[in-house]
This record gives structure tokens, sequence and C-alpha cells, in this order.
């Protein structure tokens, strides 16, 4: 397992900023990990916003099941990247 403590004394770096650097490392691969999955979306149905799936839905235009499975995952994950960006704005709001 890593440690905090070896990492940074063997980067020569303060541990808070092997912290920082780390959790911001973090959130940034989750936001990209979900922006790919959104994009899968948008490439599967032919739309850019989860309201234009939820749309197709209402109108008929494709299957419910799984689009609309897609649309709810689609839409909480437009959610988290809201959340992991309002993490890293006062993230750097504080410095």
């Amino acid at each position: 397992m890593l440690d905090l403590k070896i990492v940074a004394e063997r980067l020569d770096r303060p541990e808070l900023e092997v912290m920082q650097q780390s959790l911001r490392a973090y959130l940034l691969r989750e936001i990209g990990l979900i922006e790919a999955e959104i994009q899968r979306y948008r490439e599967c149905y032919s739309v850019f916003e989860p309201e234009e799936l939820h749309n197709l839905i209402e109108a008929g235009a494709v299957s419910p099941h799984p689009a609309w499975e897609d649309y709810l995952e689609w839409q909480n994950g437009v959610d988290a990247v809201a959340d992991l960006h309002e993490l890293l704005l006062s993230d750097a709001s504080q410095k």
C-alpha cells in the first residue's frame, strides 16, 4: 500500500502538496471516466443532451429499454461531473 509520508519524502515535497495533487488528479480522472460514458450515450442516440434522449423516448422514436436506463445514468453523470467540478473550483478558490 502506498504511504503518503514515503511518497512525499521520495518526491521531496510536503505531504499536504502530495495529498492535494493526488486528490485533484483523482477528481480529474473521475470526470474523464464519466465524460467518456456520456460521450457513448451521445454517439449511441445521436443527441447531445440527456433531455434530447428523454424527448426521443417520450416520442417513441427509441425503445424505452435500455434508453430509459441510459437517460437516468446520463443525467446522473451530468450531475456528478458538476459536483466534481464544484469540488475542484472550491479547492482552487482556497489557494
